[in-house]
């Protein structure tokens, strides 16, 4: 990550490795402007093939995917007193390069998303991991532009409640989330409301239904360095109960698709820490999930790592 003087311009270079495969991810984004503009794009070396039809083969010389997504937003920041108030419509456009199967093998394929984001969350005090209280809504709806007849709109929309818990820095998280897809099209994006943490889908969710519970709390404040490698700032800890209904479909030998449903939930337990690394002023979170699956009845762990960065 970099940035100007000014820090009107942040530039990122990001790498992970999916199914076998290695993916790099540049991101630029100008703020030195009203509205923000943002560029970013995802490569890999290996072609990119959705919807593969079993009985009719694709071969020859096959193009490497390619994502790029042009994005701008007007960041409204309406704070006052002691409640931080943010409200950000985005649009964006994408293009995709990627092997579809629709009557014969296409390649690629463009869609634009327009969303909302809308917070209004009482100011943390420096050991609260979230807010006491406060409410964040976002809101999507993705259109495809060049096949619309093949893929499917979507909607999504997710809401964040924060309440105070029961001890000082404690805090009591409920979540609610819908999402809608047509069930005759093939998805064009993925899923903007998760499921139940532990569970994981090969099949995108044509209609999805989610409830959450969350009780997050500190654990110890150690204040420990190991030289300038890491700095432990604090420790802390969330009981969860998830719950979702996740409608999708499922491809057929026979090229068509199946509707199908699963009620899903999990509870658990996730311990975290935040932490600094080579002194990097921005913390990162590390954290274990132990989710245990109540439907499929097996425990999921779950390794994660988040940055933290304002809106």
């Amino acid at each position: 990550m970099s940035q100007n003087k000014l820090s009107t311009v942040t530039s990122s270079l990001s790498y992970y490795y999916h199914n076998k495969n290695n993916y790099i991810e540049p991101r630029i984004t100008w703020t030195g402007l009203f509205p923000v503009f943002e560029f970013s794009s995802v490569f890999s070396s290996a072609a990119g093939i959705y919807n593969r039809n079993s009985s009719v083969p694709l071969t020859g010389n096959l193009k490497p995917y390619y994502q790029f997504t042009v994005s701008s937003w007007l960041p409204f920041n309406l704070s006052r007193g002691k409640y931080y108030t943010y409200i950000r419509p985005r649009i964006n456009y994408t293009r995709v390069n990627r092997y579809y199967y629709d009557q014969q093998y296409k390649r690629g394929y463009d869609y634009s998303e327009f969303s909302l984001l809308a917070r209004h969350t009482l100011n943390a005090s420096m050991r609260d991991i979230n807010p006491r209280f406060g409410q964040v809504i976002f809101l999507s709806f993705s259109n495809s532009l060049s096949n619309p007849k093949y893929f499917s709109n979507t909607f999504a929309a997710l809401g964040y409640f924060y309440f105070p818990g029961i001890y000082r820095h404690h805090s009591v998280l409920l979540s609610a989330g819908y999402e809608k897809q047509d069930e005759t099209k093939y998805p064009l994006v993925q899923n903007r409301v998760p499921l139940p943490r532990g569970y994981s889908s090969g099949h995108s969710c044509k209609k999805l239904e989610y409830l959450s519970f969350e009780y997050t709390m500190p654990l110890l404040y150690p204040d420990w360095s190991l030289g300038p490698v890491v700095y432990f700032k604090r420790f802390q800890a969330s009981l969860f109960y998830d719950w979702g209904i996740n409608s999708y479909l499922e491809p057929q030998n026979n090229n068509t698709l199946l509707l199908r449903s699963a009620n899903l939930s999990s509870a658990g337990l996730t311990i975290g820490a935040e932490v600094n690394f080579l002194r990097f002023f921005i913390p990162f979170d590390p954290a274990l999930t132990f989710s245990w699956l109540i439907t499929d009845n097996r425990l999921a762990i779950i390794p994660q790592i988040t940055v933290k960065t304002s809106f």
